[in-house]
């Protein structure tokens, strides 16, 4: 006689004997379910240990190649207070005061302008403008100097923080390079072959403070600086005959300069990210 179950939910009858049959098909049937579930396990573990020993060689050889990936590790040698030029740029770069961002018709001969070779030749009166407000940063342009004769270079950011690792003020450090590329074109102008050479002299500097850092943002805002320099000197090259001794001067200067590795700073990025 059928019961009521299996007269209005005949799918859930014939569900229950798929998965509880009597007699000696159901013990067939387990069987069969836990040799897959096994066989699924035994699969997934092997691919596990698989995967696991490509990633132990993946991050042995990374580590063999760009050494601890612990972002920590990203830290220049320490350098003496007295020897470190960065401590001598950070503050030059806050003694720095410049007039507000110039916009719309006042950026023609704006220190932004100029001191970034854009935009046309500054009219007279721009040209004295541009005098007194590097006339009122001398006292920042004097801390490049000391920068100059600093032979180490470390801004001492903690990379153990990782993503939050505090970089310095790249506007600023870019501000900073205006200014000090202003001075060194206005002293072309007025033909003065030694302040163009204490220009490039504090330009090396700049750079040099920021060489140590392995971190692609800050090595980008590098080149922008010595993008400014370099075009400052071929400037100088082009308008004066400059003194061999002059010449050396400078020669010197940038001889202290590391090339930029921008693949130490794309590992560097790759150390942060990882942490």
């Amino acid at each position: 006689m059928t019961s009521t179950r299996e007269k209005h939910l005949p799918w859930l009858t014939g569900t229950g004997r798929f998965l509880w049959p009597s007699g000696p098909a159901r013990r067939k049937r387990w069987v069969v379910a836990g040799a897959v579930v096994l066989a699924l396990l035994a699969v997934h573990t092997g691919w596990a240990v698989l995967a696991s020993g490509r990633l132990m060689r993946t991050a042995d050889r990374l580590a063999g190649e760009w050494g601890d990936m612990v972002p920590g590790s990203l830290a220049p040698p320490p350098v003496a207070d007295q020897d470190n030029a960065a401590r001598a740029v950070r503050a030059a770069i806050e003694m720095v005061s410049l007039p507000e961002r110039a916009i719309g018709n006042r950026f023609q001969g704006s220190m932004v302008a100029f001191g970034s070779y854009m935009g046309a030749e500054p009219t007279p009166g721009q040209l004295a403008a541009l005098r007194e407000q590097v006339a009122a940063n001398d006292i920042a342009l004097e801390l490049l100097d000391e920068a100059a004769r600093r032979v180490g270079a470390t801004w001492n950011l903690r990379y153990a923080d990782g993503m939050s690792v505090a970089i310095p003020d790249l506007l600023r450090l870019i501000d900073t390079a205006r200014l000090n590329v202003t001075a060194g074109r206005l002293s072309v102008r007025e033909g003065d072959d030694m302040g163009v050479v204490q220009a490039l002299v504090r330009g090396t500097a700049l750079s040099r403070s920021l060489g140590p850092e392995p971190i692609l943002i800050v090595q980008l805002t590098r080149f922008t600086i010595q993008r400014f320099h370099h075009a400052l000197l071929r400037e100088w090259l082009t308008a004066r005959s400059p003194s061999s001794g002059k010449l050396d001067a400078v020669a010197r200067a940038y001889a202290l300069e590391s090339p930029t590795s921008l693949r130490a700073a794309f590992i560097g990025e790759a150390k942060i990210m990882v942490d």
